[in-house]
């Protein structure tokens, strides 16, 4: 390069220089282009610049790294806060709906998918299962063991089955009839019948057979038994039939008379009953004998039902017991001398003195009497604990 050239470059360098910040000690007027240059040098050393095109760090910037330190980075970025601004189309989910789970549509290959399916509770007819019949027989055959001297033959394809004797037993046919009517059981009116020697096997109905009116009609076909009271001309016929019998053998002016007498023979006067024919009166009276007749009880047991037929009662308990009355027709009064150290219950229909039922103290005499054919009775212990 011309020295000129050199000259007027350091010439615009030092006027900038010296323009922003004085050179200290320039050259003067009339300085070498060497001494310029070296004025120069001296100066950029002293104060270094960083070229137009150059690069720093992020230390070299206040700052910076805190401001940093706030952005997400674009690689997995992790928002904070709440962010705005961003579409399902932003992260490539432009077909997604926010939809529970339960009311997601399904879509067009699960309906198809389901379109040719039943419901799980569904049932089916025998005739709408094609196999039924072929697994039903399969499910017998497999089911079927053979015993002694017994082959069985299952053709799956003619869907038989097919039972044989196989010998060995002598009495094969026998023993396989034996084996099916000790099987088959009669009930109701049926009845199973096993004839060794026919070989058969009957099974017959019990039931009455039903027959003709002129058959029941008939006396030869008729058996069993009939109530005379359901025979309309039952009893003309029996009179009939014994005055028939007895014409010509018997005095007919004395039957009354014999009857009365048959009757008087055949009554038995009970307790506390007396039975007297009269023949002069043609009567038969039966009285009481004027004597009360007594009902003894030995031992009561848990329960026991006094008569009010009776007027007395002997009772001996032999252990806690409840009394029930029978019902008179009308009236009634009847004593009790109950023995026993045990509590008596009496019906609730028995009405004390003062409302009271008395303590029992063994023996104890009761009386009791109902003017309501028993609907209601009163009661009285008499006295008690006698010695």
């Amino acid at each position: 390069m011309p020295d000129e050239e050199i000259i007027e470059l350091v010439d615009v360098r030092f006027e900038v220089i010296e323009i922003e910040t004085p050179v200290p000690g320039p050259p003067g007027p009339g300085a070498t282009p060497e001494a310029i240059a070296d004025a120069v040098e001296d100066y950029l050393t002293e104060h270094p610049s960083a070229p137009v095109v150059h690069t720093h760090t992020i230390a070299d910037v206040d700052g910076l790294q805190g401001e940093l330190d706030e952005k997400a980075p674009l690689a997995s970025p992790a928002f904070t806060g709440t962010p705005t601004g961003i579409t399902k189309a932003h992260v490539g989910l432009g077909n997604v709906d926010n939809t529970a789970d339960e009311d997601k549509p399904l879509s067009n290959a699960a309906t198809s998918a389901l379109a040719g399916k039943s419901d799980t509770g569904h049932t089916h007819t025998s005739a709408a299962i094609t196999d039924f019949g072929e697994a039903v027989q399969d499910a017998v055959a497999a089911m079927l063991a053979e015993g002694a001297n017994i082959s069985l033959v299952y053709d799956d394809d003619g869907n038989t089955l097919t039972v044989s004797a196989t010998g060995g037993g002598g009495g094969d046919a026998e023993m396989i009839r034996d084996t099916i009517g000790a099987a088959i059981q009669g009930l109701g009116n049926i009845s199973v019948l096993i004839d060794d020697a026919a070989d058969t096997i009957t099974v017959v109905t019990t039931a009455t057979v039903n027959s003709t009116d002129a058959e029941l009609r008939d006396r030869e076909t008729h058996t069993g038994t009939q109530s005379a009271s359901t025979i309309s001309d039952f009893d003309t016929a029996a009179d009939a039939r014994v005055a028939a019998g007895i014409t010509g053998k018997l005095d007919t002016s004395a039957a009354p008379e014999l009857i009365r007498d048959t009757m008087g023979t055949a009554l038995v006067a009970g307790a506390g009953v007396t039975v007297t024919p009269n023949d002069g009166a043609e009567t038969i009276t039966v009285a009481s004998d004027g004597n009360a007749a007594v009902n003894t009880v030995a031992a009561t047991g848990s329960t026991e039902t006094l008569s009010a037929a009776f007027e007395l009662h002997k009772v001996t308990m032999d252990q806690n017991c409840t009394f029930t009355f029978t019902s008179p027709s009308a009236g009634a009064v009847f004593a009790v001398l109950l023995s026993g150290a045990f509590t008596p219950t009496w019906p609730a229909t028995v009405d004390w003195p003062d409302g009271t039922t008395p303590t029992h103290s063994t023996p104890a005499l009761y009386v009791f009497a109902t003017f309501d054919a028993g609907t209601s009775w009163q009661g009285v212990q008499s006295g008690k604990a006698f010695s």
